[in-house]
């Protein structure tokens, strides 16, 4: 019987090395196209020749021995590169990838974010995961104590994140991830030649002091957190539709991979457009997310059809559908227990403020912005439109930004763009009126556009949202407007683990988006702090 098992274990070893080798030929392959103009081939070569003996010795480090390779590629293309052309990948990066970065830095955010579908379905396992996620981010000194003899005591975030990455793709389903498609994310940095977790994809985040041990200990924490959270999920969804003889057909784990890849933000995008995703992530705030969130909501639809069907559903469909209804209670749940406590829900799926929780002037969006989506496809379908201040509106009229169907479109899309993107938009969009002169801005913040929510847009306030991490700007936003030290609190926490959480008067005057300079020069009356 012992020799059975071993022999078992032996031919898997096996099979994991020839699908290790294998997928060591298509990122050499991709590396030798993106690269061969730039790298001479004897070095191209002698980079293969020493990542195949360390694949050889020990081919269960194949993503960390990729991430080594992605390093030392890069390093040498920038050798022959032209003056001009690093000036201009400095700028790209500096411009588009950066401010994404920082913005989404400092933070827990994937947790209501990218992951919350998964999360709602499954709370325990979140919960379960937070400790490795805090332990990935501060290291364990923070985390929970440990006995003296577990080996884990005293290791550094760096470290508890990379034993977590090694025990996820040492799982029994491990080859299963790969062949499905389950997108689980390199835990080293590798732009351009891994797929990242795009939110972390700028190279000069990484090499700015003391800012980059910030992104780089939140990139091990969403990392971590995700990449649980996919396997946990999948892993479950495997078992419920494998009638367990492992005879689950491919094609039916990839439709699994699919939906786990949508619910943790990791949607897939067209294939044409996959050539050109750094060009996309330069334009678009989060492609891969915005992707995830159709995808999502198209395999709701089809689910649902699925389900009134009744009868001739696979398991895997079970299995799908069982989890729709699991994260569909649960954020029901969610918004009824915050509607009980006083807060005020919107349930006009063409309001603006659909499915938000509005307290005063704070509102929280609990639907990872699934809510948008549903929202603008109800106003297309309905020619109506509801802004967050109750005004009804017919869709009609000539101008892009006009309350017309192709306006309610550009005005959507203008919320995902990137924040240089955005500033172009702005500028050309530019719209004066006396709500701005009424607030009295000085003279060396003159207005230079308006963003897509009616705010005049100036050269410091695109700085100011751009340079700070979003929980922070959100939390001096509830300051600024005047909700007191315990709501700025709560949006703090709110934001920090990803729940978008925006203040204002939608009847108020439309001033620059600069919380944080206001707050601090007590711009606003001080008061209105306590």
């Amino acid at each position: 019987m012992s020799l059975a098992c071993d022999l078992i274990e032996l031919a898997a070893a096996a099979k994991r090395k020839a699908k290790g080798a294998a997928s060591m030929k298509a990122f050499a392959d991709e590396i030798r196209t993106k690269y061969g103009a730039e790298i001479p081939p004897d070095v191209l070569n002698e980079i293969f020749a020493r990542a195949s003996k360390r694949f050889q010795e020990d081919y269960s480090s194949l993503d960390g021995i990729k991430a080594e390779m992605a390093k030392v590629v890069v390093a040498e293309s920038r050798k022959n590169m032209s003056i001009g052309r690093k000036v201009g990948e400095v700028a790209f990066d500096a411009a588009a990838l950066l401010p994404r970065t920082i913005m989404t830095t400092g933070d827990m955010s994937m947790t209501a974010r990218q992951a919350l579908f998964s999360n709602l379905s499954h709370p325990i396992d979140a919960l379960r995961s937070m400790p490795a996620q805090t332990k990935a981010m501060f290291g364990e000194k923070l985390g929970d104590r440990f006995r003296a003899s577990d080996r884990r005591v005293g290791m550094s975030g760096e470290q508890y994140a990379k034993m977590v990455d090694e025990s996820i793709r040492g799982r029994d389903n491990a080859p299963l991830y790969e062949a499905a498609g389950l997108e689980i994310a390199p835990l080293e940095p590798g732009r351009g030649l891994l797929s990242q977790e795009e939110a972390f994809q700028s190279s000069l985040a990484h090499r700015i002091p003391v800012v980059k041990k910030v992104v780089r200990a939140s990139e091990r924490a969403a990392v971590t957190h995700l990449n649980m959270r996919r396997a946990d999920l999948f892993d479950q969804m495997i078992k419920y539709a494998d009638p367990g003889d492992g005879s689950l057909p491919l094609d039916q784990a990839k439709q699994i991979a699919r939906y786990v890849n949508n619910a943790t933000g990791r949607g897939a995008l067209p294939e044409k457009l996959r050539g050109g995703t750094e060009m996309l992530s330069s334009v678009f705030f989060s492609p891969r997310l915005v992707a995830s969130r159709v995808g999502y909501l198209k395999n709701m639809v089809a689910s649902a059809a699925s389900t009134l069907k009744g009868s001739g559903m696979t398991p895997t469909e079970q299995a799908i559908a069982i989890e729709y209804g699991r994260t569909m209670g649960a954020m029901a749940a969610v918004l009824g227990t915050a509607a009980a406590m006083g807060a005020t829900v919107n349930l006009d799926p063409r309001n603006s403020d659909f499915l938000k929780v509005k307290v005063g002037k704070v509102h929280a969006d609990f639907t990872a912005g699934l809510g948008q989506y549903v929202t603008l496809l109800s106003r297309l379908a309905t020619n109506t439109t509801i802004t967050t201040s109750g005004k009804k509106t017919e869709l009609g009229g000539k101008g892009l930004f006009d309350p017309t169907r192709a306006g309610v479109i550009s005005q959507f899309a203008r919320g995902k763009v990137t924040p240089v993107v955005g500033l172009g938009i702005d500028t050309l969009s530019k719209r004066k009126s006396s709500k701005y002169e009424d607030a009295r801005l000085p003279p060396y913040d003159k207005q230079i556009g308006t963003d897509f929510i009616g705010r005049p847009t100036t050269a410091y306030s695109t700085v100011e949202r751009s340079a700070l991490p979003l929980h922070v700007s959100a939390t001096f936003q509830t300051l600024q407007e005047g909700e007191g030290v315990a709501k700025a609190l709560a949006t703090a926490v709110l934001e920090f683990f990803g729940v978008g959480v925006n203040t204002f008067d939608p009847k108020g005057p439309r001033v620059p988006d600069t919380p944080v300079r206001d707050v601090l020069k007590k711009r606003i009356d001080p008061k209105l702090l306590k």
